[in-house]
Order: C-alpha cells, then sequence, then structure tokens
C-alpha cells in the first residue's frame, strides 16, 4: 500500500513563485540562508506573504495575522530576523484565510560589509493539510 503523503502535499522550489494553494489549507515554509560573503554586521530576513483570486491578476499583502500568530505582523510581512551564514530556517502558515494563488517572496538585507551578499540562499514551500484527501 501507497503512504499518503505523496498524495497530500504539494512542494514548490524557489521565492516568489505564484503557487496555486487550492485544498490545502497549510504549509511550511523552508528558507536555507547559504554562504553569507561581504562581512556584513548584520544579516535580516524578511518573507512577504501575498495572495489573490487569479493566477495573473493583482497580488496583495496577506493582511490575516493568522500565518503564523508568534512571527507575522499585521501587514502580512512575517517579522524581520536575524541569520546567519548556513541558517535554516522553517516557518509554520496557516493558509485557511488566503485567496487560492499566493506568492512568497523573501528579502535578505545586510547592515555594513563590502558587497554583502547570500550566495546558495535556497527556498522551498511544502504545501498540506489538504482539506479532501485522496481515498
Amino acid at each position: 500500500m501507497r503512504r499518503a503523503l505523496f498524495d497530500t502535499v504539494s512542494v514548490v522550489i524557489g521565492s516568489g513563485k505564484v503557487v496555486d494553494r487550492e485544498g490545502f489549507l497549510s504549509a511550511v515554509y523552508a528558507a536555507s540562508i547559504g554562504s553569507i560573503t561581504g562581512s556584513p554586521t548584520a544579516a535580516k530576513l524578511t518573507v512577504k506573504v501575498e495572495h489573490c483570486d487569479t493566477k495573473d491578476g493583482t497580488f496583495e499583502v496577506v493582511p490575516d495575522s493568522k500565518l503564523d500568530p508568534d512571527t507575522t505582523t499585521s501587514d502580512g510581512i512575517l517579522k524581520e530576523i536575524s541569520v546567519t551564514s548556513g541558517e535554516e530556517i522553517k516557518m509554520n502558515l496557516d493558509l485557511l484565510g488566503c485567496k487560492r494563488y499566493i506568492k512568497i517572496t523573501p528579502t535578505i538585507s545586510f547592515t555594513g560589509g563590502t558587497s554583502p551578499a547570500a550566495s546558495g540562499a535556497a527556498y522551498a514551500l511544502v504545501l498540506g493539510d489538504l482539506a479532501q484527501a485522496p481515498v
């Protein structure tokens, strides 16, 4: 018998992509920061969550602080968090209040340093919690 996991999750690699979340009620967003170069004095990550009724429509910031009450501001942007080289971060997202299409965009900002960058940063969204699981 095949395990139900294969039919009840969807994985999207990358950032800023339009994702059809139809049927999925929650997600885990993961960020792997990669190597930070340029010797900044600080590095911070913010994650913006937007939604829309159509794939090609105008996306707006999710106003629902229920995305993750511990880390979401009222404007749909996950609170800025300090990050370090090679750090992995996972965020639980409640998508119940979101429209059908979502877009998640991370931004790493730096303070100081010479041409600071985060090389090899990777992002993934795992959709789960299907409203109706396959039989």
